[in-house]
């Protein structure tokens, strides 16, 4: 039986399994919650991209590209093994399987016409509609338009009405697919948020345009846009759609910059960080 948030309270002795490793992904527990792992587990390991609070942990992971150490030396123990930057991005194995082909791809590639709309499962404040509604008013050239989302996503039902509007370009719906890696290989270019699916197109060298959606998005965005691997488009506002259309029509047409870009983004993200991850807990046991 794994502990929940709730459970602390009511801990009594051989109630929970003894493990040599747990790993900590929540926003919501901290120090306190996590030292009550101390009799349970030999080695600590807690996942975080905020720097804010402190840490009971053996070894802590921050994927953050541009993260530093010392942005954590306040909030863990001096002994902490700390594992930060983007040498240590996490990703599913089928994206080092695209990565090679992928960046092939992109510098062969002379004329956008592949475009991937994907905020994730989530649609926040009608994003991925007002996204879609963007691409489509570009009329230079048809494009292949992909969009992906979770099946119970926000106004699903706008969204896919939007992709039956009659149009020059040809759009599909995709839903909870299983395979993100194939849909960014094919991609030309992406439109999406400054999230963790930031690494996964940096692994495969796809340039995006990326709005933030959430606080802690800002440095992400903020750094990819300085290793000129992304077009940060900055917070959600009213004039979204407006910026968007001029922006989409700006990028499209300049493939020698997307193909830049496509350098920048591959460099970020090799798609080794677990193993390296592995290697530095195994040091810690």
């Amino acid at each position: 039986m794994i502990p929940q948030l709730s459970d602390f309270e009511v801990f009594t002795e051989g109630t929970y399994i003894h493990t040599d490793i747990v790993v900590i992904d929540n926003y919501d527990w901290e120090e306190n919650y996590e030292k009550k792992w101390r009799k349970y587990a030999k080695l600590i390991t807690v996942i975080d991209d905020l720097a804010n609070r402190s840490h009971d942990c053996d070894v802590l992971i921050d994927m953050t590209f541009g993260r530093q150490a010392s942005d954590y030396k306040d909030f863990v123990a001096s002994d902490a093994t700390l594992l930060v930057g983007h040498e240590y991005i996490i990703l599913r194995p089928q994206f080092s399987e695209y990565r090679q082909k992928a960046f092939q791809k992109r510098q062969n590639t002379s004329e956008i016409e592949n475009i991937l709309i994907s905020f994730g499962m989530t649609n926040p404040d009608q994003v991925t509609e007002r996204a879609l509604q963007s691409v489509m008013d570009f009329k230079r050239w048809p494009l292949n338009i992909s969009v992906v989302m979770g099946k119970d996503a926000q106004t699903i039902d706008d969204v896919k009405a939007l992709t039956h509007v009659k149009s020059m370009h040809d759009i599909s719906l995709n839903l909870n697919v299983s395979n993100m890696a194939e849909y960014i290989y094919r991609a030309d270019m992406a439109i999406g948020a400054s999230g963790t699916a930031s690494w996964e197109r940096c692994c495969l060298g796809l340039p995006s345009l990326q709005y933030i959606i959430a606080d802690n998005q800002r440095l992400v965005a903020q750094n990819l846009e300085e290793a000129g691997a992304i077009i940060n488009l900055g917070k959600l506002e009213n004039t979204f759609s407006e910026k968007l259309t001029s922006d989409f029509a700006q990028i499209i047409q300049n493939p020698e910059k997307l193909k830049e870009m496509a350098v920048k983004a591959y460099s970020i993200c090799d798609s080794l960080g677990a193993e390296r991850i592995i290697q530095e807990i195994s040091r810690r046991q």
